[in-house]
């Protein structure tokens, strides 16, 4: 999670069974998420929103979640 390891602040993912603070891409892997999931991004620090906006279209375009 290339996005995610210079940013200075804080991204948390959370699920209706989770909520993690994402220090690494293992942190996603593990939540077991697949695709259709809802996940909320939480993101606290400089340029919050550019951030969030960033985390979203990796969800929606690049990261390949398998189907259930």
């Amino acid at each position: 999670m290339d996005a995610i390891a210079p940013y200075p602040g804080k991204v948390t993912l959370v699920t209706p069974d989770a909520e993690i603070l994402v220090e690494s891409p293992v942190s996603i892997i593990m939540m077991g998420l697949a695709q259709g999931d809802e996940v909320e991004i939480r993101v606290d620090g400089p340029d919050e929103e550019t951030m969030c906006g960033t985390l979203v279209e990796l969800f929606e375009r690049k990261f390949d979640f398998p189907p259930r």
